[in-house]
């Protein structure tokens, strides 16, 4: 019930393809079927688990059936659509949305924040999910007055990025995460680069990808994972992990794939992406 399924090669979340039925990991590319029982308590009935804004406000609604409350939705956060939620939501007794709702308030500007089933964040399949679960809950721990509360309801109380949040103890939260980081090779202890393959058709695409892989593994100092399609198999991406000249040894690897004569298909390089996965 409390367990994270994650790759043993990555260390981070598998992702679930609903149409395959498998896990996957974003970042090696390892496919899993589902398992049949849980690691944890060994039960049989499995499920995605997740909440939405929608879910969580039928559930409030029905509960307090005389409060007002708003949901901000990110999608109509413009225009006059946009004006007509802030307006909802500055009347309101309770405001529900995602991470984005938190922009309409300013600091010690809130009585309480609850989180309902954060543990999706800390399921992303990103390296980063532990620092951007803390990121989220600290900044809405910040916009609850001295005496207000914040309650975050998880499956995984005892994850560090809460409990650094209700300790109130970043240095706690940043000595777990770099161990994290430093065993497996994450920033900011190496660098990483994704490269995506595109070619017109799908075995040009494979092919393309396969080629690239090989001119990264033919260079020292470089850790190359196999290419990983995306969920069309319009591209395939492959992640890179180097040091402090990771630049450098792409361009040497990729300098005789990437030239117009060569003819091939699309190559795009991102140095330490910003957003994860892809």
């Amino acid at each position: 019930m409390r367990t994270v399924v994650r790759c043993a090669e990555c260390a981070i979340a598998f992702a679930y393809s609903r149409a395959a039925a498998r896990l996957v990991c974003r970042v090696c590319g390892a496919s899993h079927p589902l398992p049949d029982t849980c690691a944890a308590c060994r039960g049989r009935r499995l499920t995605p688990f997740g909440w939405g804004a929608e879910r969580v406000e039928h559930a409030v609604r029905r509960r307090f059936p005389d409060t007002r409350i708003a949901r901000w939705d990110p999608e109509s956060a413009r225009g006059a659509k946009g004006e007509a939620q802030r307006a909802a939501a500055a009347a309101a007794d309770v405001v529900i949305g995602t991470r984005g709702a938190l922009r309409l308030f300013g600091p010690a500007a809130l009585g309480l924040a609850a989180f309902v089933a954060p543990d999706q964040l800390l399921r992303a399949p990103d390296f980063r999910a532990g620092e951007r679960t803390l990121a989220l809950a600290w900044a809405a721990a910040e916009r609850v007055a001295a005496d207000g509360a914040v309650i975050i309801q998880s499956q995984n109380p005892g994850h560090y990025a809460f409990e650094a949040v209700a300790r109130q103890n970043l240095g706690e939260f940043y000595r777990q995460e770099l161990k994290f980081r430093a065993e497996l090779g994450y920033p900011p202890f190496r660098r990483l680069a994704v490269v995506t393959t595109r070619g017109g058709q799908p075995d040009q695409t494979r092919g393309l990808a396969e080629a690239v892989g090989a001119a990264l593994r033919g260079i020292k100092g470089l850790t190359v994972y196999p290419p990983v399609p995306d969920r069309t198999d319009r591209t395939r991406r492959i992640v890179v992990k180097g040091d402090g000249d990771l630049p450098r040894l792409l361009d040497e690897a990729l300098r005789d794939i990437k030239s117009p004569s060569a003819g091939r298909g699309i190559i795009d390089v991102e140095v330490d992406p910003v957003e994860w996965p892809f």
